[in-house]
């Protein structure tokens, strides 16, 4: 009777309880480090990606650069054929007038 008031009181064994400690803690302590690895993955995915993105931020930068120089050759070529055209309509105006 007193070994089944004891089991009643404290069911558990203290032994498989300390068993049972240690493997939860060993779990504890490998799926802490299998969360520091998940995290020091993704941080290098992060920033790997984060490269690209400036690299290609980067690259269109300077393809905008480069279309902004041949738009204002383009212009200042046609500014400057347009103002030859009427220089040399003013001329001819002006010769026909003193003629």
């Amino acid at each position: 009777m007193r070994n089944h008031k004891k089991r009643f009181l404290y069911p558990f064994n203290r032994d498989h309880l300390d068993r049972l400690d240690r493997h939860l803690e060993m779990a504890n302590v490998a799926l802490h480090a299998a969360l520091q690895m998940a995290e020091l993955e993704i941080s290098m995915v992060t920033q790997t990606l984060i490269q690209e993105i400036q690299l290609n931020a980067s690259t269109s930068d300077s393809t905008v650069l480069r279309i902004e120089e041949k738009l204002d050759k383009h212009f200042s070529v046609a500014q400057e054929n347009n103002m030859i055209m009427q220089s040399d309509c003013c001329k001819s105006w002006f010769q026909n007038r003193t003629r």
